[in-house]
């Protein structure tokens, strides 16, 4: 804003800056580019023959049954189809298969041109064709669904999906429009033809985006892989209510059936066209000023709250006999549809895992077709018995009722969260242990009567529904009951999981008080577990440490072991991403190349350096109590596959995570699992990426909540020590400076300083051989020169360097079990001093 400005103006500036679609993918990605103007092309092309086709019906039959009857006939294979193409989707390159069907739906208008231009054409072929294009469309939707989050950032998933449906509401719009000018001027012929152009143009632009390879190892399309995805499905509570939810919108409040009799009813026959238009008219105005939906993260709520405010504008339509009035709430019930539909795509894409999303796809094109088709048969019968107002008007209240009955009884729909729930994306559920993290006192509450307890929670889950169902049938006899089972079922499932709260409210406790053994919960819910399972006593320990009032927090914590969590089964990365030599091999290759890498090697490495930086501080947002290290590690290996990049840590020497994660006393090599991170933790993260031959490795220790002051006093002279040994990388120096800096550093706070796992050169190889300690070594004579590559990385911890190992072979924790912290970048010489290669 120039001073001259008036603050109002700057204001109005930002407010609609804040509501314009978000253009970020658009600027982003030239496939995203390519992909949104074929589908913009083709989408009116369609609607030419949309209108065509019943258009030409009518004239060789003059039935209203035989143009109805293409509906019937186009339902069955599309719903087929539909599955088989999500099975195919995750099976083979999207891309190709986009291609194909797009070039067979061509094909298919091109018969429907050459049908039309015989002397007498025919009606059959027409059909046949209409079943062809049912079958070809649901082959194409679930790859073409399930392309877009290949081609565009997690973050602009929303931003991309709003301009997705952008151009697809001025289609709806504007598309009959232009199909009735040239059907009625010039004729079906042209119409046709006009597709079949709209389809060479769309080819054109499909070819030029990337492939887009199955993940690795993906399921055979078989009716067995189709059976995997509907299972998922079910298991997905979140994303089973988005399709009640929708199935519910359609089949009460979808009433495009009864529009002819409900503007005759209300003496405005004219009204017919844009009552038709109204709610893309809606949606369009969404999708205008659609910029604020990037912002919001509880998509789950969203879509709770558009569907309710469907079924609400849909009864303003119906109650209204003032046709403006139902023009308004048609308008509006269009706006909430593309709410809605903004925030279900954002949730599928999201969270779905990459191997089942073509499949996921195939069950989401089966929920949008049936729901529509049964709202049509619904509206119609109710029409035809109490009138098309009141058919309007009651599905409207019905779609109010059974969204909130939806949200009631799949509470994980309102629980969405995509802060903690990013995760998903690569299909992790963990399985959050939930323990008592320390012993209060020395009783403990016998086994039996822990057992009592517990075992209140199933009887009362049980009598729940039951009793609310009896109440039902007594209520229901009097009249006093809407819905009968329906609520029941609803009402019961509500209090069911009211009790069980509050029976583990009061067991937990009552555990913690007594030291019993861990309440466990499993599932992948986005809510952060109340108590973590990863403490146990450490032998040794003082008993004051488990005290409320005795010794420091650091000085308790050092009294309780970490222990290792649940780990979720390997990430999978994308075929067409490079895998470094040592992938799959139970060691690397020795590296026997130079120290000192080309112009071309290092700009490579800054390369590499800075998606693990970025994908580092990704995983860094989620930092919080509550998150799980695997949450951390899911992200940052999304971070880095959306960019090309492979995960260096996984695979290396048979380590099965894709970033390492240790807390407190875990010095490094920690591997993320179910632990779950509490207010007063310090994480490390270590991210390492590989992407054009190189790698690019850097660390950094984190602050969970509120953390003591002796822990971020740690943590902020680890870092400081990591400053001064990078200023102190002079070349002609020998290695050994940077150690004897450090080490004098540390020395100051009374900090050991770990020696057998130091800095290493890094190239083309993962550890070149090159060793970089973090004490003053004699032995680290080799002299610094310029064009070196290796990294930094001092671990300083508050008592001594001594350390143990884990069973698994790679997490390393001090011997005392104080904490300890970590910095590390990965740098190269220049002619002065050293740059850092691994910034974001």
């Amino acid at each position: 804003m120039n001073d001259d400005e008036p603050p109002h103006t700057g204001r109005l500036r930002t407010t609609l800056r804040s509501l314009a679609p978000d253009l970020s993918p658009w600027r982003a990605s030239r496939d995203f580019r390519h992909l949104w103007i074929s589908g913009c092309v083709t989408s009116f092309g369609s609607f030419l023959t949309f209108v065509a086709v019943p258009m030409q019906i009518k004239e060789l039959t003059d039935s209203s049954f035989a143009v109805g009857l293409i509906g019937a006939v186009e339902l069955v294979p599309l719903i087929v189809f539909g599955l088989w193409g999500g099975a195919l989707a995750d099976a083979l390159d999207r891309r190709k298969l986009v291609l194909r069907s797009e070039a067979a739906l061509g094909l298919l208008a091109g018969l429907l041109l050459l049908n039309a231009l015989l002397p007498h054409p025919v009606l059959w072929p027409i059909y046949v064709v209409a079943a062809l294009v049912a079958a070809c469309d649901g082959l194409q939707r679930p790859a073409l669904d399930s392309l877009l989050p290949r081609l565009v950032a997690h973050e602009h998933l929303s931003a991309a999906f709003a301009l997705k449906s952008l151009y697809h509401n001025v289609a709806s719009i504007a598309g009959p429009a232009l199909a009735g000018v040239v059907v009625a001027f010039s004729g079906v012929q042209t119409a046709y033809a006009l597709d079949v152009l709209t389809f060479a143009v769309s080819l054109l632009l499909l070819v030029r985006i990337k492939a887009v390879p199955p993940a690795t190892g993906a399921e055979r399309p078989s009716v067995r892989a189709v059976l995997t995805g509907i299972r998922y499905a079910w298991s997905r509570k979140d994303l089973l209510g988005t399709y009640a939810i929708d199935v519910c919108a359609m089949l009460f409040a979808f009433p495009v059936a009864v529009f002819p009799f409900l503007a005759s009813e209300l003496g405005a026959d004219w009204a017919l066209g844009p009552m038709y238009a109204a709610s893309a008219v809606g949606a369009l105005l969404i999708g205008a000023t659609s910029g604020w939906t990037s912002r919001v993260h509880r998509h789950g709520r969203l879509l709770v709250v558009a569907a309710v405010a469907w079924g609400a504008s849909m009864t303003l339509a119906g109650l209204t006999g003032n046709i403006w009035v139902v023009l308004l709430g048609l308008a509006l019930a269009g706006g909430a549809d593309e709410i809605s539909g903004i925030a279900r795509s954002t949730m599928w894409n999201q969270s779905i895992p990459d191997e089942v999303r073509g499949r996921m796809a195939g069950v989401e094109l089966l929920s949008f077709s049936v729901g529509p088709q049964l709202g049509q048969v619904r509206a119609g019968t109710m029409a035809g018995l109490v009138g098309a107002r009141a058919a309007v008007w009651t599905g409207g209240l019905a779609c109010v009722a059974a969204v909130l009955a939806v949200a009631a009884a799949l509470p994980k729909l309102l629980a969405y969260d995509e802060k903690s729930s990013y995760w998903t994306y690569l299909g992790f559920r963990p399985v959050r242990r939930e323990c008592v993290p320390g012993v209060a006192t020395g009783r403990r509450l016998p086994d039996a009567a822990l057992g009592l307890l517990r075992a209140l929670v199933v009887p009362a889950r049980v009598l729940a529904p039951l009793l609310v169902a009896f109440g039902g049938r007594l209520q229901g006899a009097g009249g006093l009951l809407g819905g009968g089972v329906g609520a029941e079922a609803v009402l019961g499932g509500a209090l069911g999981a009211l009790l069980d709260l509050g029976v583990l409210d009061a067991v937990e406790p009552l555990a913690r008080l007594a030291g019993g053994p861990a309440v466990e919960s499993e599932g992948h819910g986005a809510l952060p577990s109340r108590h973590r399972g990863r403490y146990r006593s450490f032998p040794g320990a003082s008993p004051s440490a488990h005290r409320p009032g005795g010794p420091s927090v650091t000085t308790r914590l050092a009294a309780m072991a970490l222990e290792p969590g649940i780990q979720s089964p390997t990430r999978k990365v994308p075929a067409h991403i490079a895998r470094p030599e040592y992938v799959g091999k139970p060691a690397p290759t020795p590296y026997t190349g130079p120290e000192v890498q080309t112009a071309e090697t290092i700009e490579k490495m800054r390369i590499a350096g800075g998606i693990a930086a970025r994908a580092m501080e990704e995983a860094a947002k989620l930092i919080a109590p509550g998150v799980t290290t695997d949450e951390l590690d899911a992200v940052a290996h999304a971070y880095m596959c959306d960019h090309d990049a492979y995960p260096s840590d996984l695979g290396y020497r048979g380590f099965p995570k894709s970033v390492c994660t240790s807390i407190n006393e875990v010095i490094c090599h920690g591997i993320p699992d179910s632990t779950v991170l509490q207010d007063g933790d310090i994480v490390n993260i270590d991210v390492t990426a590989f992407i054009h031959g190189v790698h690019g490795d850097l660390n950094a220790t984190y602050l969970v909540g509120d953390v003591d002051e002796e822990s971020r006093l740690l943590v902020e002279r680890t870092r400081e020590s990591l400053n001064r040994a990078i200023k102190a990388v002079k070349p002609g120096r020998q290695i050994n400076v940077i150690g004897r800096v450090i080490e004098s550093y540390a020395k100051r706070f009374d900090y050991g300083v770990v020696r057998d796992f130091t800095g290493h050169g890094i190239n083309t190889s993962f550890h070149s051989g090159l060793i970089i300690p973090h004490y003053d070594s004699e032995r680290a004579t080799e002299v610094i020169k310029p064009g070196m590559t290796f990294t930094i990385e001092p671990m300083l911890t508050l008592g001594t360097y001594d350390y143990e190992i884990w069973p698994d072979g790679w997490t390393v924790v001090t011997k005392d079990r104080k904490r300890t912290a970590q910095f590390e970048h990965t740098l190269v010489v220049t002619a002065d001093g050293a740059e850092i290669l691994t910034l974001p």
